[in-house]
């Protein structure tokens, strides 16, 4: 399992109740993205400074107008380090992160 934020994540679920058959169910939730992502695609962001473009159609409704517009829209995903210190390891690949902490307002660690 995969967890990028709140709303970015994926796994790979076994259903083991006959272990003969055993099947894997491929998840993946991304919030404010319409068309499905392969699990494999959402494993490529574990590279270091390594981000997906996505086109998608954005549905645009002008009541005033009576019609409603579409338009192709890219939808970049990548990990952030808004909140957290990003963590790689020597092949550049996501690890970990760690908080920053701040005093009276100001980074002391990061």
């Amino acid at each position: 399992m995969y967890i990028f934020s709140p709303k970015v994540y994926g796994g790979i679920l076994s259903d083991n109740k006959n272990t003969k058959n055993t099947k894997e169910i491929e998840y993946v939730r991304v919030k404010g993205l319409k068309n499905p992502l392969p699990y494999s695609d959402l494993e490529l962001l574990l590279n270091k400074d390594k981000k997906l473009e996505l086109s998608q159609e954005k549905w645009n409704k002008h009541f005033d107008k009576g019609n409603i517009s579409i338009k192709e829209e890219i939808y970049t995903l990548k990990i952030t380090d808004n909140k957290r210190q990003l963590i790689y390891d020597s092949d550049g690949k996501f690890i970990n992160t760690k908080p920053l902490v701040l005093k009276d307002g100001e980074l002391i660690s990061a």
